[in-house]
């Protein structure tokens, strides 16, 4: 009976230390290494025709110019927008509404890569491609991938996150076909942590990141199979976790504290948000809590946190942000904002609107040769 009991005990300890281990790396950070940067505001674009749906999706910066999608009613198409720094319009690219080839329903977010700008519909589940001056080149029935809530594209593959099908996966586009995935075992139940967030490629590596939307706050590496190699961390413990509110098939919300809803990557530096949205649900009704927009900038090749950017205009916002792009010389955001906020009040004379929305540029406080990296 000794014996029997020794062998059970190792075997329990040795399938612990199993269950328990990780074949990936774990970097935890507490305090930026250099400190907080304050960034001042270069200017301001308060823009109305935003579209109300999946904006933050349908935002970028390519090449110096930020893109914008607006819907125009009166002429039943979008319009896909490029400004430069200083707001002048550079081009305008008309999108037809339809089922036809190169025509959007429902837009799920935009991509430019390569000189080639992606369009994903959500309600045709395609992808639609149009060369950088906005002729047509193909239009593509995605195959397989389940609701597509977030993704970026580099070198034709299209890496992304799914809500009903694939918690990640990457779709080779000239191949037509999923090449990589993990796929969801199960569904969501009322009350459960929330399990998505937003996929960004370093174009100058071709490595995916995934940022998690709830707590722990947590940016992960991943290879080419969707296996994560290193995660880099942040222990914050003063936030909620984003969690599912499902009344019925029909009817699905979230709550909590949204941490990482956009990334961007530099030669240097891994960009995110901290908390770009905070949700309560008090019995039948939602509320949005005042949030602190912060940026934080990782040490791309070590994952340490090195700065955390402020500025005075996104502490206590009343609704949300998101990060559109950067590069050395300037941030650029999306912000939402209600009445009670100071980005609100500076921007709005009549305080007639109950909210407004607004691309706001920051100028990056990070001088690239001021570390040694």
């Amino acid at each position: 009976m000794k014996k029997i009991s020794i062998s059970v005990s190792i075997i329990l300890i040795l399938l612990s230390i199993g269950c328990n281990s990780r074949d990936y790396e774990i970097i935890k950070n507490n305090k930026p290494k250099y400190g907080v940067k304050k960034a001042e505001i270069k200017d301001i674009y308060k823009i109305d025709e935003f579209l109300t749906a999946n904006t933050s999706n349908c935002l970028g910066l390519y090449d110096n110019h930020i893109y914008y999608m607006s819907y125009l009613p009166s002429k039943n198409m979008y319009m896909l927008n490029f400004i430069d720094m200083n707001g002048n319009i550079k081009n305008k690219i008309p999108v037809e509404i339809g089922k036809g080839p190169g025509e959007i329903v429902h837009t799920g977010g935009i991509k430019i890569d390569n000189e080639k700008i992606y369009i994903l519909d959500l309600k045709l589940r395609r992808l639609t491609y149009f060369t950088i001056e906005g002729m047509l080149i193909d239009t593509l029935d995605l195959k397989d991938t389940g609701l597509i809530l977030n993704f970026d594209i580099n070198d034709n593959v299209l890496s992304f996150y799914s809500r009903n099908k694939y918690f990640l996966g990457r779709y080779n586009i000239e191949k037509n076909k999923i090449i990589s995935s993990i796929q969801r075992k199960t569904t969501p139940k009322d009350g459960d942590r929330y399990k998505g967030g937003t996929v960004k490629i370093d174009d100058d590596t071709n490595k995916l990141y995934y940022g998690h939307l709830s707590i722990p706050y947590s940016i992960d590496s991943l290879n080419e199979n969707l296996k994560t190699n290193r995660r880099i961390n942040i222990d914050y413990d003063s936030f909620d976790r984003v969690i599912w509110r499902i009344k019925d098939k029909n009817h699905k919300s979230m709550y909590g504290d949204f941490m990482i809803n956009s990334m961007d990557i530099t030669d240097n530096y891994i960009y995110a948000p901290v908390m770009t949205k905070s949700k309560l649900f008090k019995g039948k009704n939602s509320k949005l809590k005042k949030v602190n927009g912060k940026i934080t900038v990782f040490n791309k090749k070590t994952g340490n946190l090195w700065y955390i950017i402020e500025n005075e205009y996104l502490k206590d916002l009343n609704g949300m942000y998101s990060m559109i792009g950067v590069n050395k010389d300037y941030i650029v955001l999306y912000i939402f904002s209600r009445k009670g906020s100071k980005i609100y009040n500076k921007l709005v004379e009549t305080k007639d609107k109950s909210y407004i929305r607004a691309i706001v540029v920051l100028k990056n406080p990070i001088n690239y040769k001021e570390t040694k990296l």
